[in-house]
């Protein structure tokens, strides 16, 4: 999965869809229904966009090693204490 994220061509790709999403958005008649003519067409263009978008982000997330070291952050641990600390710095008055 790392290899397909730092490849060239899959950022060459997702600046294709950039500009693919740009022009669909740019070419788009705001006055006639979206679900008519190209307005339509358009519209898929642009669901297919973001499907590739989703594609993306799934896929840097998952390959991230970063990431992993924090989702073990959330997972409950034995060795957190629930509850109030002892050893608090908060002084009492």
């Amino acid at each position: 999965m790392r290899e397909i994220v730092d490849s060239q061509w899959f950022d060459s790709v997702i600046l294709l869809c950039i500009v693919v999403s740009c022009v669909t958005l740019a070419a788009q008649d705001p006055t006639k229904p979206s679900d008519t003519g190209v307005n339509q067409w358009l519209n898929y263009i642009d669901q297919a966009v973001l499907w590739v978008y989703i594609f993306e982000a799934a896929t840097k997330v998952r390959s991230a090693p970063h990431l992993r070291v924090c989702r073990s952050f959330f997972l409950p641990s034995a060795s957190v204490p629930y509850g109030p600390t002892h050893g608090s710095s908060v002084r009492r008055r």
